[in-house]
């Protein structure tokens, strides 16, 4: 598993507890874990500037996903899945509201987010 890891924010984020949490939900989901995914954690500024150019909505969000492939098979050979970004400060917010830590808020935007990239989306 090759973690490409980013820290753009002042939050203190260990990129191994990152790197687990990928590769438990890769193994949660029977997918090999010899991929690779670039995690960027942000400020609500960059967030809602990466959200407006992308999906044109001007606004803060927790997480986006830019998956480089539609679906990945669980025979797949793929190297990079893509990319997560995450906002350090929802994040925050998020985990404040639902009275629980800041990583463990983390742990499941990320998580969420391996989903995505696998082409696992919510249902309508």
């Amino acid at each position: 598993m090759k973690i490409d890891f980013v820290n753009e924010t002042s939050v203190n984020i260990r990129k191994s507890d990152v790197s687990r949490w990928i590769e438990e939900e890769l193994s949660c989901l029977n997918r090999k874990v010899d991929m690779e995914i670039e995690v960027l954690i942000v400020s609500p500024e960059k967030i809602r500037q990466l959200n407006n150019k992308h999906r044109h909505k001007d606004t803060v969000t927790d997480v986006l996903s830019f998956p480089l492939y539609n679906k990945v098979s669980t025979s797949s050979t793929i190297n990079h899945l893509g990319s997560i970004v995450v906002c350090a400060g929802v994040a925050q917010k998020q985990a404040d509201s639902h009275n629980h830590s800041f990583n463990k808020e983390l742990e499941a935007l990320v998580k969420h987010s391996v989903k995505h990239l696998l082409g696992i989306h919510h249902k309508e």
